[in-house]
């Protein structure tokens, strides 16, 4: 993305340059369609981008409801845990320092310790699971958010990418807008030279021969016009509506 951004600022630079000239309309037409495919380039990779942020917000969220289910079964199997035991305590008088004191010998104070180590070993085991799966969600979501932060940066730029696209393809118009309208002066001229030759036979020939050097002038200016205009038309044109203009309207406004 960063060459072409430089790509377009090349091609901005150049047709800066010639923006005024209609005599480069071809070169201008050729920088702009440059512009255009690469816009397109930028509008694509954006896109994709786009797709890509998609399925890694659906692959995380997947993984964040599997973590949520695992949370919920060890919140479950602690509070099922904390329950036996306070029902223990509650009914049956039993603490872990009470068991302690119901060992009749040295031995069974040992069994008795290492039992009580084990239930505080599994109730640990389990608090540890349980906080582990709830800092993998939060990490989990905070990278679900770092994602759909890119993704709305990228969807701004996507946007800003298809109104130059836009803009490209009105600059495309205007300039053939320009290049139909400046056609009309060469061809103005031809037409009014020619009535002129028609409607005063009784010139001098040195008159005649000046009317028929400008006329001819003006055709060949005319011809280069029109070379140009269908080759800019080669490009990738949004629709114009282009008026139809007879000769005879355009000779009567001369």
């Amino acid at each position: 993305l960063t060459d072409i951004k430089e790509q377009k600022k090349e091609a901005d630079a150049r047709l800066a340059a010639i923006r005024d000239d209609l005599s480069k309309a071809k070169e201008q037409m050729e920088l702009i369609q440059g512009q255009v495919v690469l816009t397109e380039s930028q509008i694509n990779a954006s896109q994709q981008l786009l797709d890509q942020y998609d399925a890694d917000i659906s692959a995380k969220e997947a993984d964040i409801a599997e973590l949520e289910v695992q949370e919920q079964e060890q919140l479950e199997e602690y509070q099922e845990f904390y329950r036996q035991v306070r029902w223990m305590e509650e009914t049956g008088g039993t603490s872990y320092l009470s068991i302690l004191f119901q060992a009749s010998s040295f031995s069974q104070l040992l069994e008795y310790a290492t039992l009580i180590t084990d239930i505080m070993e599994y109730s640990n085991r389990i608090i540890d699971r349980l906080e582990n799966t709830q800092q993998q969600i939060a990490v989990a979501r905070d990278a679900v958010q770092a994602t759909r932060d890119e993704e709305a940066a990228v969807k701004v730029e996507l946007e800003e990418q298809k109104a130059e696209r836009a803009m490209a393809e009105q600059r495309k118009d205007e300039l053939v807008m320009y290049l139909a309208h400046d056609i009309r002066t060469p061809l103005t001229s031809v037409i009014g030279y020619l009535s002129l030759l028609q409607e005063m036979p009784d010139m001098t020939e040195e008159q005649r021969q000046t009317f028929i050097r400008i006329t001819l002038e003006k055709a060949q200016r005319l011809e280069v016009l029109v070379n140009e205009f269908f080759d800019i038309t080669r490009f990738n044109l949004t629709s114009l509506a282009l008026e139809p203009l007879s000769i005879i309207r355009l000779y009567s406004y001369r």
